[in-house]
């Protein structure tokens, strides 16, 4: 509470704090948001903004000159209030950049399996990992660009066949791998300097 304080009393010092029905908000609309902001309610208890707001205030006090937020696709709205509270602070707004990633649904024994963050019923980066290995994991989050919707299908990946991508990468691989070190062998030379 008494870094939320301190936040709040950064943001108060620039003139952008005000009191109205018991709450303490952010006057965002200042700076291109479309609704000012709570950050403590009437009752006393702290909103999720004053979370972003310490957050903020926090990056910048340690020396962070660029905040990248990454932001799933159903929190869009939240990048006019993160730059808002950027020039709250009195900083140019474009110290923020957001990235707007798609869900992933997850599909396991032909099924969706249902996530929730407030129901508790998520799968972490760990536990995936348990699930289809640490190479199936690093190659299908990166197959696709952040922004695109993704399935990942666990038993897919799970699989020794063709249909598997991670399994025919890592195929390939091994194939090439051989092929380069029978070329050694034979003293065939290979790579960019040799294609002349």
């Amino acid at each position: 509470n008494n870094f939320f304080q301190h936040c709040q009393d950064v943001l108060k010092s620039k003139g952008h704090v005000f009191v109205e029905e018991g709450a303490t908000w952010l006057r965002t609309t200042d700076f291109g948001d479309d609704k000012d902001r709570v950050m403590v309610k009437s009752d006393g208890s702290m909103a999720y903004f004053a979370s972003d707001s310490a957050y903020y205030i926090s990056k910048r006090e340690r020396g962070f000159q660029i905040l990248i937020y990454m932001l799933g696709a159903d929190h869009h709205g939240y990048v006019a209030r993160l730059k808002a509270l950027a020039a709250c602070a009195g900083d140019d707004p474009d110290t923020v950049e957001c990235l707007i990633g798609q869900l992933v649904k997850i599909m396991e024994n032909g099924e969706e399996v249902k996530l929730s963050k407030r129901a508790g019923t998520i799968i972490t980066l760990e536990e995936l990992i348990e699930k289809v290995g640490v190479d199936a994991a690093r190659y299908t989050l990166i197959r696709y660009p952040v922004d695109t919707p993704m399935v990942m299908d666990v038993d897919l990946l799970r699989s020794r066949t063709n249909e598997n991508p991670v399994y025919y990468v890592q195929y390939a691989h091994a194939r090439i791998s051989g092929v380069l070190r029978n070329a050694a062998e034979l003293g065939i030379a290979f790579g960019a300097d040799h294609l002349n």
